[in-house]
């Protein structure tokens, strides 16, 4: 269904902006990042990079096409586990405050993440959802082009079906938890 999805929101983001490109306004941006993850279940934690393309629609308000990969360690006595994680989500923002140089944006992500799980063959998947706060401390204008670096934190929802890991103890059922990231962003 997302696969249908994003070519759909891609064509009528290039719609949308027509009419912006006339006025000066921002048409369509990439954005790239790294992030810290804190899972919810405490043996677990690591990083992921992201991409997001960024489509306009309207004069307040982004859709984001996010795609993120990461990597997760958990450490329960001398035992370990890793993950390997894969989520696409769309992402919608709409500012709060904006100026020149900053800008403050809340976002609602809806995806999907896979999860391969080293002790495992097969990937474990579930829905995902986000929501958090964008903060652009950095913007500025060359032109045509606009930059920005920003600060991300959310908090994720995942839920998956109950995995038992090589670490002791309990099953590992959410990989959700707070996300703190930093990203670049340009914008044509």
């Amino acid at each position: 269904m997302l696969k249908k999805l994003i070519p759909t929101l891609a064509i009528v983001g290039s719609i949308f902006t027509g009419a912006q490109a006339a006025e000066g306004d921002k048409f369509l941006g990439f954005e790239f990042g790294v992030n810290y993850h804190l899972l919810d279940d405490s043996r677990y934690d690591g990083a992921s990079m992201n991409f997001g393309l960024v489509l306009p629609v309207g004069q307040k308000f982004d859709v984001v096409v996010y795609v993120e990969k990461g990597a997760f360690t958990g450490k329960e006595d001398d035992t370990r586990s890793e993950i390997e994680t894969n989520v696409t989500e769309l992402r919608f923002r709409v500012p709060v405050f904006e100026s020149e140089t900053q800008s403050v944006k809340l976002m609602l992500g809806m995806g999907y993440g896979e999860y391969n799980f080293d002790d495992f063959d097969d990937e474990i998947s579930g829905i995902v959802g986000d929501l958090g706060v964008n903060y652009a401390f950095f913007k500025t204008k060359s032109g045509p082009v606009k930059g920005e670096l920003a600060l991300n934190a959310l908090y994720r929802w995942s839920e998956i079906t109950e995995v038992d890991t090589d670490l002791p103890g309990d099953t590992v059922d959410s990989m959700g938890g707070f996300i703190i990231g930093l990203s670049a962003g340009l914008y044509f």
